[in-house]
This record gives structure tokens, sequence and C-alpha cells, in this order.
């Protein structure tokens, strides 16, 4: 397997992922070369692709080319399949040693979103928790962080996500507990991604970061793009003012 040139195989890429649903962002910066990785079975000729972002793959190419199989094969145990094909789904539940727990998530649209409702629901928390811009220091221990440099993923650096990114986090006694940032970004906007320590969910930090997220997005006129992973985020998002639009199926891969 070779690891793909984005710039270099822009138009390869184009043909081989046109026609997927684009649940996310992440087509979307593989085809600008800005984010993420592709693998290939072959530079001279590439047939068949796998993008990774993070612990999210998304097949591509000819699903009966000879070499379909040793893509799937390249899959990591734990990922999640998205936006990719049924004929691509099919092939990897054939493979032997892979299987698949098929589970839902929700598409949204942003368009309905309201900039006074997400300023009352700032406005209405403040001073009960402190929200923090994601600034150098402060990105700086989220980079360092095992339980949230998953934040920073897509980014070659703590000091490139502060060139592209935007995020907001809350802190207790020195501790970062909450984030909200975006984990993708490309021309068309950003992708939400919120994380919250389990023993501080529930007392709406979720809410108020992404709240704060979402409006410093559409301040910057892109679009704050909402993948709900699970009913919970849903709900969320639907508390903010995204519309729900329907309902998508997600693979996790698990070894046999």
């Amino acid at each position: 397997m070779h690891c793909l040139n984005l710039i270099e195989y822009r138009e390869t890429l184009k043909k081989a992922f046109y026609l997927h649903d684009k649940r996310d962002l992440t087509i979307d910066c593989v085809l600008e070369g800005t984010m993420c990785h592709v693998i290939t079975d072959c530079l001279d000729s590439p047939a068949v692709f796998l993008i990774k972002n993070g612990p999210f793959h998304i097949l591509g190419g000819d699903p009966q080319h000879p070499n379909a199989a040793k893509i799937v094969a390249s899959i990591t145990c734990g990922s999640s399949i998205i936006s990719t094909p049924i004929k691509w789904i099919s092939l990897v539940e054939e493979h032997l040693a892979l299987s698949l727990e098929k589970y839902s998530r929700y598409s949204l649209d942003h368009k309905n979103i309201s900039t006074a409702h997400l300023n009352e629901i700032i406005r209405s928390n403040a001073g009960i928790h402190k929200i923090q811009k994601i600034d150098v220091n402060l990105a700086n221990k989220i980079y360092l962080d095992s339980n949230f440099k998953y934040h920073f993923q897509n980014f070659t650096s703590d000091s490139d996500f502060l060139n592209r990114g935007v995020g907001y986090a809350v802190m207790a006694e020195e501790q970062i507990i909450a984030v909200a940032s975006s984990a993708l970004v490309c021309d068309r906007g950003f992708e939400i991604n919120i994380m919250i320590l389990p023993k501080y969910r529930g007392y709406s930090l979720g809410k108020l970061l992404a709240a704060n997220l979402v409006n410093e997005i559409l301040r910057l006129k892109k679009v704050p793009h909402w993948d709900a992973a699970n009913e919970i985020s849903l709900n969320l998002a639907t508390q903010l003012g995204y519309d729900f639009i329907e309902k998508h199926q997600a693979y996790r891969v698990n070894r046999i």
C-alpha cells in the first residue's frame, strides 16, 4: 500500500469519490489537499483508495479490482467506516478477519440556527462555567493531554490548529475537562467535535461550548458542520437550532 500526495492525485481522487455521500467534511478536505491521509494500491495506476481521518475510514475506487481486498485488509480494527458505497461494505463483510457493527449517525442542517439564540445560551451561562477560547498556551496543553489530543489529529501541530482551526475549552483546577473544536477545516466550513470528561457530563458544558464554537464559525461566514454520532449529540445539536435531516448508517470495525 502507498500513501498518496493529495495535491498530485487530486483529479484521480475526484473521480474516485465524486459519487460518495458527503456525510462530513472529510472528502472535501481530501480533495482540497489540506487534511487526512489516503492510501492506495499503486502509485502508477491507482484503482482503490482508503481515506483515513483519525478513526474514520472511507473506501473508494473499484471494489471489484483485484487489489480491493488488500485495501480492505489495511482497515484498522476499532475504526468506523462512513460515507462508503454498499458494494465496498459488502466486500468488508466478506473479509474473514473483520466483522462490522452497524450503527446510526444523524445528518443535520445549520441554516435555521439563530445567533440570537446562541448568544442567549452563552449569556444565560455567564459566570457558571469559565469558557476559554483556545490560544497558544491552551493549545499546547490540549496537544499534550492524552484525553483531548484527538482534537488536533488532523493538524500537523498545535500551531497549525491555531492558524487554521478554532475551539473553546473548560478547565477545572488547571485540568482540561471539556473541549469543542474544529476537527476538520475546508473552504466550505468546519466540522464540529466535542469531548467532555465523563465525570463532568450532564452540566450543560457541551451546550455552552458548542454555542460558542458555532457562533464563532458563523461569524467567520463558514458552515458549522455537525454529523451527530449518537442521539445525545443529535439532541444537543437540535437544542442549538440545527434541524434533523436524516439518519444514515456507519459501521464499527472489529476483528473476528
